[in-house]
């Protein structure tokens, strides 16, 4: 019974830690986003001096 219990609560935190990770990576996506949509705009602005 402890040998189940500690391997159900081992997949519980691994679910847990995969949640996180992939909050992470999205966080990462969005802002590389946004820093690449402003390169593209002071490159439009510099192509238009």
């Amino acid at each position: 019974m402890g040998k189940e219990l500690g391997e159900k609560l081992g997949r519980e935190l691994g679910k847990e830690e995969e949640r996180k990770n992939t909050e992470k990576e999205r966080r990462r996506a969005d802002n590389a986003e946004r820093e690449l949509l402003l390169l593209k705009e002071k490159l439009a602005l510099m192509e238009g001096k």
